[in-house]
């Protein structure tokens, strides 16, 4: 029988990754202007801490601000896919790195696919360099991810 306590996981992670699809498609939807107007004002939020910390002298264009934002997106997706896929297991004592990754490792791929295909629909345009960028991102954390929640469940036999 599972833990309440794997059950509240579970749940808080599948609400929390589908609210986190749902804001990655929902940002591929903007139209071009207003994707470009979000990016401005992120982007003079950014230059606005950097001369409150004295580094007026970095600069800061909107492409490096939607490049970050899709690494800081997928990066949360490439650490909730992890936990929902150990936490899910059945059996702890089966659980291995090379036997979860695998299952989970070409999501966020799919995820960036789908991503740049609904970007194509909204008239923005598609970039494949998103893609791996966001692959890239997801991966990185899905490793860091997998080997806290590999260590959680191990520590708890």
């Amino acid at each position: 029988m599972r833990s309440k306590k794997i059950k509240t996981v579970l749940t808080i992670f599948s609400v929390t990754t589908i609210l986190t699809l749902l804001f990655i498609w929902g940002q591929s939807v903007i139209p071009s202007a207003g994707s470009a107007k979000e990016s401005t004002s992120v982007k003079n939020a950014i230059e606005g801490v950097l001369n409150f910390v004295a580094l007026k002298e970095l600069i800061v264009s909107e492409n490096l601000v939607r490049k970050l934002a899709h690494i800081i997106e997928y990066s949360l997706l490439g650490l909730q896919f992890p936990v929902l896929a150990v936490f899910s297991e059945k059996k702890i004592e089966r659980m291995a790195f090379g036997k979860i990754y695998p299952k989970i490792a070409l999501l966020p791929m799919l995820v960036a696919v789908i991503d740049e295909t609904i970007q194509i629909f909204s008239l923005r345009g598609s970039q494949v360099s998103d893609i791996w960028i966001d692959f890239a991102g997801a991966t990185f954390a899905m490793i860091i991810s997998l080997l806290i929640c590999l260590k959680i469940r191990k520590s708890q036999r």
